[in-house]
């Protein structure tokens, strides 16, 4: 599947109000380089700030230059080094410690997981167990 993405073009931009952008930004990009992609750049605006004449020409400018780099096949140098893919398996202590009375919290556990056999989803269940009993 990685061939799909090798020596694509990406880049990346988001609107926020700044906060803690440059993370997202390389994330995006260490995930970018990791699939072989050429990672041209990536821009950040507050929605505010698009609507100041010199944030709009930061925004052309920043569109610019990744046709630019896409049309004319611009090397890009790796920012992050590759990561390097071990299996990691979840293994939780027997110890159940009690986090809090359960009538008093309101909690949303959110995750991306699809599968049910997954670290993520193991590690889920053991903290639902330590706050629920489940």
């Amino acid at each position: 599947m990685q061939d799909v993405f090798d020596k694509k073009y990406t880049a990346s931009f988001s609107t926020s109000i700044h906060f803690f952008d440059y993370t997202a930004h390389n994330y995006i990009q260490g995930i970018c380089e990791d699939l072989g992609m050429h990672f041209v750049r990536s821009f950040s605006a507050e929605m505010q700030d698009l609507m100041d004449a010199q944030e709009r020409q930061n925004l052309k400018d920043f569109m610019e230059n990744v046709i630019y780099a896409f049309q004319n096949k611009v090397q890009t140098s790796k920012v992050f080094p590759k990561l390097n893919q071990t299996e990691l398996k979840y293994k939780s202590d027997d110890i159940v410690e009690d986090i809090a009375d359960s009538d008093n919290i309101k909690l949303v556990i959110l995750t991306d997981t699809a599968s049910m056999s997954d670290n993520l989803q193991n590690m889920v269940k053991r903290f639902q167990a330590a706050v629920w009993d489940v």
